[in-house]
C-alpha cells in the first residue's frame, strides 16, 4: 500500500503513483535522463537504460583489497632488546650438565633462555 502525503494546501497526493506515471518524462537537469534513469537522446529516445549504464560504471571501478593488521608494528631494536641473538646462540651452545650429590641422586640442569630448570633422576641401581 503506497503511503499518501499532505501537501501544504491541505491535498493529498500519492508519490508512488506519480513516480509510475512520470517515469519516462525527461527530468529536471543537465544529465539528458529520463526519470527511471535511462540515457535519452535527441527526441527523448532512450539510448542507454538504467542497466547498461550502471555495468558500464562498474565497469571502471578496481576492487581493492588491503589486509591491515592492529598490532603496533616492532622494530628490529625491540625484537633484540626481548630475545638476544647472542644469548640465543649460547643455549643452544650449552648441553645438559648433570650434578651427582652425596645421596646418589642426578640433577640434570637443561639450558633454558631466561631461569634455570632442573630434573632430579635418582638412581637406586
Amino acid at each position: 500500500m503506497s503511503k499518501m502525503y499532505r501537501t501544504a494546501r491541505g491535498n493529498y497526493v500519492n508519490m508512488d503513483e506519480l513516480r509510475s506515471k512520470n517515469e519516462t518524462r525527461v527530468a529536471a537537469g543537465n544529465m539528458n535522463v529520463n526519470s527511471r534513469g535511462d540515457e535519452i537522446g535527441k527526441g527523448g529516445h532512450v539510448v542507454r537504460n538504467v542497466a547498461e549504464r550502471a555495468r558500464a560504471a562498474q565497469q571502471h571501478t578496481k576492487s581493492v583489497t588491503t589486509k591491515a593488521s592492529i598490532k603496533p608494528r616492532v622494530t628490529k631494536e625491540e625484537v633484540e632488546k626481548v630475545q638476544p641473538k647472542q644469548e640465543a646462540e649460547k643455549v643452544q651452545d650449552q648441553k645438559p650438565q648433570e650434578e651427582v650429590d652425596s645421596e646418589g641422586n642426578i640433577t640434570v640442569k637443561k639450558p633454558t633462555r631466561g631461569r634455570a630448570k632442573s630434573e632430579n633422576k635418582s638412581t637406586e641401581e
